[in-house]
């Protein structure tokens, strides 16, 4: 990485499914050109899609499209991407492991979006501060 191109992306969006499209081809060209392996341009686009779509389906109940401030940055060895919404308190964490051993009429419908992302993620933090959610998903490299 050169010290003249930016390391971050910042920038929020509507909860809307297409906008978070474009942002995950923005990011996906921003990554390439800093020369991040494709492994790690595609996990910080699944994250990206899974905790931006949940935000979106499940966060709000009132009707209204709600801003999603998102962040990705690339350091040394990490990326680092950072989620933040107002919509109801939801830990990912919290989540049970999902058994992707058990057989799949036993499984409970969802939580395997969540269960790629702590795949993919080295770590993964949440904090509830004020009325927003924030998760860190971070991914070495």
């Amino acid at each position: 990485m050169t010290d003249d191109v930016p390391r971050e992306i910042r920038t929020s969006i509507l909860g809307d499914l297409a906008q978070m499209a474009q942002f995950a081809e923005r990011v996906g060209a921003f990554l390439e050109e800093l020369g991040v392996p494709s492994k790690e341009v595609y996990a910080v686009q699944l994250i990206l899609e899974e905790l931006i779509t949940n935000i979106i389906n499940h966060a709000h109940d009132d009707g209204e499209v709600h801003d999603i401030g998102l962040r990705v940055a690339a350091e040394t060895s990490q990326l680092i991407v950072e989620i933040e919404d107002d919509g109801r308190p939801f830990d990912p964490l919290s989540i049970p492991e999902a058994d992707v051993h058990a057989p799949i009429q036993d499984r409970p419908i969802g939580k395997l979006g969540l269960h790629l992302v702590r795949q993919m993620a080295d770590s993964m933090e949440y904090s509830r501060s004020g009325n927003k959610n924030r998760v860190q998903v971070r991914i070495g490299y």
